[in-house]
């Protein structure tokens, strides 16, 4: 929860448009690369209907893309089979008509620097000694120029300098 100032004017961190359809009845909606120094442990007491996905290769990422479908699709014909050699991860049925479609893959990492911040906003009473901590990590989204939404997750390391906060990958 945020408190006073800090308060977001409403709960949305960015708004989304649907882009235009690949092909016919099939839009890519989301990206999320997972770096290979992403990794996590699988928790087998989770719910048997979690789908694990294998960590990336060194320098690599995976890539999960939800795709939107007008239709259902052919769990033999999954979008980006034969081009991306992509693996199905799962589908599921849209309230009338369609389907999400998640298939998943290993790609080059995106090396992206991450901007300074001069403004922090902090999250259920943390301040910045939790934030120049180690084992931080850091999620950072935008716009593809398919426009589809991309979400990258990375373990970084904050430093002050002055009064800006300077964020970069391990």
């Amino acid at each position: 929860m945020f408190e006073g100032a800090n308060a977001p004017s409403d709960r949305f961190a960015g708004k989304w448009e649907k882009p235009a359809p690949l092909i016919a009845d099939l839009t890519l909606a989301c990206r999320i690369h997972i770096p290979w120094d992403a990794a996590t442990i699988p928790d087998p007491s989770l719910d048997s209907k979690v789908h694990w996905i294998a960590c990336a290769p060194l320098g690599q990422s995976v890539e999960v893309a939800v795709f939107l479908s007008e239709r259902p699709l052919d769990n033999s014909a999954w979008p980006g089979r034969d081009l991306m050699q992509t693996k199905p991860v799962g589908q599921f049925p849209i309230e009338g008509g369609g389907c999400v479609f998640i298939v998943q893959h290993t790609c080059p990492t995106i090396e992206q620097a991450f901007p300074p911040m001069s403004a922090p906003v902090y999250f259920k009473g943390k301040g910045e000694e939790q934030l120049l901590a180690n084992a931080n990590r850091a999620i950072r989204w935008g716009a593809m120029g398919d426009g589809s939404i991309i979400f990258q997750e990375r373990p970084v390391v904050i430093t002050k300098n002055k009064a800006t906060l300077s964020i970069e990958r391990l």
